[in-house]
């Protein structure tokens, strides 16, 4: 009998042949840990198998009436200790780096790309990156090592720390790309061992320590400020440009907590700040824009959930609405306890508002943005007003920087707040920004593309339904097409198919020869 297929974290839909006997693997949801089911016969075997998915099942309704915050608990005691893992080695390891180079290292902040920066001097102007990743030994294929999420760190040596026996290897980021899975397996046989950097076998932290600096001049090297930039979410790219801007206004400067996944983004002055990202939204009937005051919490058979910050999290919140086509930003500071009083922050015995919070502008910052008094959550949310700090300039971004995140920069600057204004989009609708009629005056008068050498910065165009236009090269034969939607296909926004929610359409880096579409192709896909 052939071995079956897996499923899941290494469950087997059907029992495999070991020896003289069949056996499956039982779930972690009966035993403290995996372990190997016995059967004399096939036929046994698979009875005991559907026995054990039902009670598999049956645990399963159980811990689904439990509370939520239980099952978190439980969810934390299980997966929740890898991040605070490798928080925990990368200073380790940097303060190895310090003590064999006497040369400064900075363990990075939350989100970015690298763990770790080695300084190379005593400046912050010319650091390279390290990346740190942990496990301990499988349970279930034992003396195997399984690190996971090893596929983006070209341009950096990868650290791998074995945390049960206190040592491990170094890796190039670029030759984990061809590994042609995900996860880096390392144990007796593998041949993976035979990749590193260090040796074959893992060698404790001091060696580690030493094969980095002995290979330290074969990586690229940047600037502190610009490895903060390399963020991988637009989510976390706005917090960064909240901070960055805020200083800029301010003129104070701050820093990063040392610690991970805490509930204080930034410290200036002694004061704890959280800085949150605010966007226009429609469904608000335009009273100001809108930010959510919340904190992801785990997941919850598979879906994101989220709570308020406890009281005592921070000192303020800072709401940062970023208008990216004027280079300006608009800042609200507001003290922890105006948040307790409204309900915006999780006080025990007292019951919570929802985490929504619409910041107001002032009169010529209304009129500007076309908003107004027209939804009920005007009077709910006036109070507002009075924390507002005001409109800044946007600072000036060096182009290393730019290049880093250039995507989120566009984004930004196109004056797309978030995915799910993409997801909003009518499907006529081109000009999220109110100025519908001055540009759609100005892109009815572009034809659509006369061959392959228009520029990328050509902007998306939507043609006129009233003006006729070639046929597009996707129309088949006998197809009646509407007016053909045509684009450059460079990094650019598109709304989505008609009907199709939550589905982003977002257009980025297809090739020269898709640059001509008509309208029915397109939501077609």
């Amino acid at each position: 009998m052939p071995r079956g297929k897996k499923q899941g974290s290494s469950v087997f839909e059907v029992p495999y042949k070991s020896g003289s006997v069949y056996a499956f693997y039982g779930s972690k949801y009966l035993f403290s840990k995996r372990k190997k089911i016995y059967s004399s016969t096939f036929e046994e075997a698979t009875i005991n198998r559907a026995v054990h998915d039902v009670l598999v099942d049956l645990v399963k309704a159980v811990e689904a009436t439990a509370p939520l915050e239980q099952r978190r608990r439980k969810q934390k005691e299980i997966h929740g200790k890898n991040q605070k893992e490798e928080y925990h080695w990368s200073t380790k390891i940097a303060a190895e780096w310090t003590a064999q180079t006497g040369l400064p290292s900075t363990v990075m902040n939350d989100g970015t790309k690298a763990d770790i920066a080695f300084h190379l001097d005593q400046t912050d102007d010319t650091c390279i990156a390290i990346q740190v990743k942990t496990a301990i030994e499988s349970k279930i294929n034992h003396n195997i090592w399984e690190f996971k999420e090893i596929k983006k760190y070209e341009g950096m040596m990868v650290v791998c720390i074995r945390r049960d026996k206190q040592d491990g290897w170094v890796f190039d980021g670029k030759v984990l790309i061809d590994i042609p899975t995900n996860t880096l397996s390392i144990g007796p046989l593998n041949k993976y061992g035979d990749y590193a950097l260090s040796a074959v076998d893992a060698i404790d932290i001091k060696s580690l320590v030493s094969c980095l600096i002995h290979n330290s001049s074969m990586y690229p090297t940047h600037s502190l400020e610009t490895m903060r930039w390399n963020l991988g979410s637009y989510e976390l790219f706005m917090e960064m440009i909240g901070i960055r801007s805020y200083e800029h206004a301010t003129k104070q400067v701050g820093f990063f907590p040392n610690s991970v996944g805490g509930r204080t983004d930034y410290i200036i002055g002694g004061r704890h700040k959280q800085f949150k990202s605010a966007r226009s939204t429609r469904s608000l009937g335009r009273a100001g824009v809108s930010c959510e005051m919340h904190r992801r919490n785990g997941s919850d058979n598979g879906k994101v959930t989220y709570t308020l910050y406890n009281e005592g999290d921070f000192d303020e919140a800072i709401i940062a609405y970023v208008d990216g086509k004027r280079g300006l930003v608009h800042f609200w500071e507001i003290p922890a306890n105006v948040l307790v009083a409204k309900r915006k922050m999780h006080v025990q015995g007292t019951p919570d508002d929802n985490s929504s919070i619409v910041t107001h502008f002032t009169e010529t910052e209304r009129k500007q943005y076309e908003l107004g008094p027209r939804a009920k959550s005007w009077t709910k949310y006036v109070w507002t007003l009075k924390y507002y700090m005001g409109v800044f300039e946007l600072p000036k971004f060096s182009e290393e920087i730019r290049s880093i995140v250039a995507e989120h920069f566009e984004r930004m600057e196109l004056g797309i707040d978030s995915e799910e204004d993409v997801d909003e989009w009518d499907k006529y609708d081109f000009f999220p920004d109110g100025d519908d009629e001055e540009d759609e005056e100005e892109w009815e008068l572009r034809d659509f593309f006369e061959d392959d050498e228009s520029s990328d910065d050509e902007p998306v165009v939507m043609a006129s339904p009233n003006i006729s236009r070639a046929p597009s090269p996707f129309q088949r034969e006998g197809e009646i097409s509407p007016s053909p939607l045509l684009f450059p296909l460079s990094r650019s926004y598109l709304p989505p198919a008609n009907g199709r929610k939550k589905k982003k359409a977002k257009v980025m880096g297809i090739e020269r020869a898709m640059t001509q579409m008509s309208l029915a192709e397109f939501l077609k896909h």
